[in-house]
């Protein structure tokens, strides 16, 4: 570590040993090993190679094999299924908790995951997709956070024919862990007051945070551009901001990502520098942990963010703990959390 106290400025041994990238490997072949064979095949597989491992007696192989283990066992544990209550081409009554709202012209999309269908309690995790007429929701302002409960019908996913050139929403859906796609022309959509969980807090959170930048003394595009980058909330950047900004190769800046952690990093440095005048470092560090943390649950822990966020509490722990750490080391970290995760 240098004189200057930076926690991003660590020096690195060029033979820094990178075990957690291995075991990132690991995770990922126990994962696609699910994937593409199933549990069955997979975890004979582990087993097998659990067994060559416990022979040999290498210490390495069997850490390898237990990260190859929980790849597989993660992918059951993230599988998507859809709710026994379900019943397709039937009205149902759902209710759950709001994850993302997005407004069209013709219509409203909800992100929703389920609390119950018909009064009976849903799968865990259950997501759906939904799709309001613009009659269900034009009186209602809808946000994320929030309970709601409407009528539909549920359709099954690849019941639908699809043309040449048309967009497979269903295989997209079932890659972002969404059971099952739900349309509602029900006129009684209503909200049932704020939705429990942590996540449905922040959510709560950054609709209230993106109201205050647009409520502010900005102009449209000033307000839009700093929802964006501060909120991750792009809705409401218009076709042709976005567009202005993809010819000028500044697209990536209304997509969070590593570059605004930095920067939402250094300005919290500045703001702490106090505590590193008085010596409490240490403190200083943590705080700047719980800061970046506080703003990955704020925009709704994209990967993009939660890499950057988990890279740099690996280099402010490296900092705390006065160990050097590498990049690589930190990203492999990263990878581990996302895959286990998500």
């Amino acid at each position: 570590m240098n004189s200057t106290g930076d926690p991003f400025s660590v020096n690195i041994p060029l033979t820094a040993p990178v075990p957690a990238f291995f075991i990132a490997v690991a995770l990922v072949a126990g994962t696609l090993g699910c994937f593409t064979a199933g549990i069955v095949v997979a975890l004979t597989a582990v087993g097998v190679l659990m067994a060559a491992a416990v022979l040999f007696r290498s210490k390495t192989a069997i850490l390898l094999t237990i990260a190859a283990l929980i790849g597989a066992l993660n992918v059951q544990i993230h599988r998507v299924e859809v709710p026994a209550a379900i019943e397709y081409g039937q009205e149902q009554k759902f209710v759950g908790s709001i994850d993302e709202v997005t407004e069209r012209d013709y219509g409203t999309f909800l992100t929703v995951t389920l609390d119950s269908i018909d009064g009976v309690l849903a799968a865990p995790r259950a997501k759906a997709a939904v799709t309001l007429l613009p009659d269900s929701s034009m009186l209602l302002n809808l946000s994320a956070g929030e309970l709601i409960q409407f009528r539909g019908v549920a359709s099954a996913p690849g019941s639908r024919l699809l043309l040449p050139d048309e967009r497979n929403y269903d295989a997209e859906n079932i890659r972002q862990g969404i059971a099952v796609s739900i349309l509602s022309s029900d006129k009684r959509v209503t909200l049932r007051g704020d939705a429990s969980g942590l996540m449905n807090a922040f959510r709560r959170l950054r609709t209230h945070f993106v109201e205050a930048i647009l409520g502010a003394d900005f102009s449209t595009g000033t307000a839009t551009f700093l929802a964006a980058c501060l909120a991750g909330d792009d809705s409401m950047v218009s076709p042709i901001t976005r567009e202005t900004f993809s010819i000028t190769g500044l697209a990536h800046l209304l997509a969070l990502s590593g570059t605004h952690v930095a920067i939402i990093t250094l300005l919290f440095s500045l703001i702490l520098i106090p505590l590193r005048a008085f010596g409490r470092r240490r403190l200083r560090a943590w705080l700047l942990i719980a800061a970046l943390w506080f703003f990955a649950l704020l925009t709704g822990l994209s990967p993009s963010v939660v890499r950057a966020v988990t890279m740099a509490t690996v280099m402010l722990l490296a900092r705390i703990l006065e160990r050097s750490v590498s990049p690589f080391q930190s990203l492999s970290v990263a990878a581990i959390l996302i895959i286990i995760f998500d």
